[in-house]
């Protein structure tokens, strides 16, 4: 899935407060933590079960993921907001509402231009 967005606190504050993001995760209906799945270790070439982070979010409608949300790989307290093809418009509506809910803003990422 493509970057699309990132959400981002306003003002000068250090970051999306992550603990507010963790809670909000269970409580918005489009929002599901993504199962443990069983994957190959890539070192060992062992079977083992991969557990997500806890700021991992997957955006479900309809029973189908649509797109998903996690904290930025370089520990800036930002969210980086994922849609999959032709769910763009659907996925930046929740990437707003959780920015809403996190006194942060949604900036749009447009690598077309």
């Amino acid at each position: 899935m493509p970057l699309i967005a990132i959400i981002s606190r306003q003002g000068d504050s250090p970051g999306v407060d992550v603990q507010s993001w963790v809670v909000m995760i269970d409580e918005h209906a489009s929002l599901k933590r993504p199962p443990p799945r069983d994957i190959v270790n890539l070192f060992t070439k062992q079977p083992t079960v991969w557990h997500p982070e806890p700021t991992q979010a997957s955006i479900v409608i309809d029973s189908e993921e649509v797109g998903s949300i996690d904290t930025t790989i370089d520990g800036s307290n930002q969210l980086d907001v994922y849609a999959r093809e032709g769910k763009r418009d659907v996925v930046l509506a929740i990437a707003e509402e959780v920015a809403s809910g996190l006194d942060a803003k949604v900036e749009r990422v447009d690598f077309d231009s």
